[in-house]
């Protein structure tokens, strides 16, 4: 997944449905735990017939825990956007509430040049299209098994790369062999029951998105007619 300037300095005007999906999976996962510790002590004292209670409810914390940190870090969480080729949607029964359907949308990377800027022994430092610098790991870049990046990445050296995504300190990581081997990078995107509908097999999207949970706020379209994106939606639900 292409990944683009993120806006440090700008909230997204609407927070709704990552505030609701906290609000749904926050206390879920919070009894959940409370009746796994029920159950433990209880398992400890030796009523081992609380062993089906420790299994449902800790099978049932797990499923919704990480969603549920996903989306409390989101509601402080800058938003992010992306831009690629739509290669997948589908939907399904929502994890909690069966009756209302979650809709989904997989999109790969598209390539990119940048400008080597500084090379390392495990890996090198690249200008990306918009800016800002990226990190390509050894491990990615299209070189011979064992060479030496820094006799191969000279600097000044002009590469194209597509992004694997985000690391945990906020910067970027790169790929150049994946790019080479024609190798999809796909991202999975929450998103509403318009935009699903609207959307076809092989369109370029731009997205922005909380980078937790992956929710869409807002998507827009390429339009071949205009030569430009158009927004779609605004991301509210019908």
């Amino acid at each position: 997944m292409t990944t683009f300037s993120r806006f440090n300095e700008q909230q997204l005007e609407h927070r709704h449905r990552v505030i609701r999906m906290a609000i749904i999976y926050t206390p879920i996962t919070v009894v959940s735990l409370i009746l796994v510790a029920v159950a433990l002590f209880k398992i400890s004292s030796g009523e081992t017939g609380f062993v089906f209670m420790l299994v449902v409810f800790g099978l049932l914390a797990l499923l919704t825990g990480f969603q549920t940190i996903g989306y409390l870090k989101d509601l402080s969480a800058a938003p992010i956007e992306y831009e690629g080729e739509v290669v997948r949607k589908w939907h399904k029964g929502n994890l909690l509430i069966f009756l209302m359907p979650s809709f989904y949308l997989a999109v790969d990377s598209r390539s990119h040049s940048g400008r080597v800027v500084r090379v390392e022994d495990h890996g090198c430092y690249v200008t990306m299209h918009h800016g800002s610098e990226g990190y390509l790991p050894r491990k990615e870049m299209d070189v011979e098994p064992g060479a030496n990046p820094i006799q191969v990445m000279n600097t000044g050296r002009e590469i194209r790369y597509k992004v694997l995504g985000i690391d945990r300190r906020g910067g970027y990581k790169l790929s150049q062999r994946r790019v080479e081997d024609g190798e999809y990078i796909t991202k999975l995107f929450s998103i509403t029951r318009n935009e699903y509908a609207m959307l076809l097999e092989r369109d370029v999207v731009k997205i922005t998105c909380y980078p937790h949970s992956n929710t869409v706020e807002r998507l827009d379209r390429y339009d071949e007619i205009e030569k430009k994106f158009i927004p779609a939606l605004d991301g509210t639900d019908v």
